[in-house]
């Protein structure tokens, strides 16, 4: 009997024992488990200049992020894959990334078209995207998802507040012309840049309307052309990348910058100017960040590890597009500690009127449309000998997104 109880003594601690192996099993193994992020960008082609900078600001932060400990006791994979800015190849590689590596958080995208193609796949995947360079306002409007969210500025809001400052500016210049892609993100920015304007001015006439295909990198001649034979007097483009490199050196040849009172868009890159050099013109844009323009303590704190990473020179170009990158790892750790939780619909809830410590000040995602709002930096860059360069910045001025705002019914019409 007593044999039998001792017996059964043994076998019961036995059994403990191994509960406890099994469970600090199970809890290295969650520590040892990272919370993986797939980033899907333009690495090669006209549009590197964007997309490679973007997966730098994302594997900074996760850097930063895994530096102080991590999300929740993880640490922050990043997965970097090259899309070509094609739809069909972002497709396959989320689906890729999804099935072969378990990844169910996107984020990257510098193409309206590539983010509206993935649209699908994420609510296929119960996956989420975080948009950082796609601006079409279908994204957060008429093509809402709730699987995807926006953490930089949409096409309205960044033109609602460019035409303000245009029209402050040049309240005289009525007779305009346009060259922007044709496709969602160029129609996105005329429409909302022209709709403005008119209210701002009901003489406000579209002389000239060019729409050149997107990627086609030169061969603007007739476009070109036809502008001049309009005569405007201001001009607006939100060709993008290699698109506005060679742009501005074609039409630089033409003579067309010297029949302009002004000429402006939306949004261009750093590296457009740093390309250009000496051949640079003077523009009235804005981009997603710019050093000078901001002075909080996670600015700081993000340039100094931007500069210590990767440099001085790379980051004066790279600032820009580096920040949304470096913005959507943020709130996938801020959704995650405010979730408590690593499952997707915890953390698609958690995102929903999210609002982070951002380079740019605080940054609001909206529940009802997923976009985000925050101080949007515009500037004035002109030509000067002066500077080895070739350009300087000659103004700035940051104007507040909630001050452009729309309700969420009329922005998910959009």
């Amino acid at each position: 009997m007593k044999k039998s109880r001792v017996s059964n003594l043994i076998v019961l601690f036995m059994i403990c024992l191994g509960m406890i192996f099994a469970l600090s099993t199970i809890s290295a193994a969650a520590e040892k488990e990272t919370v993986k992020v797939g980033v899907i960008t333009p690495m090669t082609g006209l549009f590197a200049g964007a997309g490679e900078p973007l997966s730098k600001g994302a594997l900074l932060a996760a850097k930063m992020i895994n530096e102080e400990g991590g999300v929740l006791g993880r640490k922050i994979e990043i997965l970097v894959r090259d899309n070509e800015i094609r739809p069909a190849i972002a497709v396959r590689m989320a689906r890729e990334l999804h099935k072969e590596q378990g990844v169910d958080l996107f984020l990257g995208i510098v193409s309206s078209g590539v983010a509206l193609a993935l649209k699908p796949v994420m609510e296929e995947m119960n996956s989420l995207l975080i948009t950082c360079a796609a601006h079409s306002t279908k994204i957060t409007g008429k093509e809402f998802s709730p699987n995807v969210f926006r953490i930089t500025d949409d096409a309205r809001t960044r033109n609602y507040a460019l035409a303000k400052i245009i029209h402050e500016k040049f309240p005289q210049v009525k007779r305009w012309a346009n060259i922007s892609p044709d496709y969602a993100y160029g129609h996105s920015c005329w429409e909302n840049f022209s709709e403005k304007m008119k209210q701002f001015n009901p003489e406000f006439t579209v002389v000239a309307d060019r729409w050149p295909k997107f990627g086609a990198g030169g061969g603007y001649g007739p476009h070109i052309s036809a502008i001049m034979q309009a005569k405007p007097d201001g001009l607006y483009s939100v060709l993008y990348g290699g698109d506005m490199i060679a742009f501005i050196r074609e039409a630089k040849q033409w003579g067309l910058f010297e029949k302009l009172k002004v000429f402006t868009s939306s949004h261009i890159d750093w590296d457009i100017p740093y390309a250009v050099k000496k051949g640079m013109v003077d523009i009235w844009t804005s981009e997603h960040y710019y050093d000078q323009a901001y002075d909080f303590p996670i600015s700081k704190k993000y340039e100094d590890a931007f500069i210590r990473t990767y440099g001085k020179k790379y980051f004066l170009i790279a600032q820009g597009h580096a920040t949304p990158g470096f913005d959507a790892v943020y709130a996938y750790k801020a959704a995650i500690e405010k979730a408590k939780s690593f499952k997707v619909a915890d953390i698609r809830k958690a995102l929903e009127n999210l609002t982070i410590e951002s380079p740019l000040g605080k940054k609001w995602i909206r529940g009802g449309d997923h976009q985000a709002y925050f101080d949007m930096p515009f500037l004035h860059i002109v030509p000067d000998s002066k500077e080895k360069i070739g350009w300087k910045v000659e103004w700035y001025k940051t104007l507040d997104g909630k001050d452009f705002i729309v309700t969420v019914e009329e922005a998910l019409k959009r």
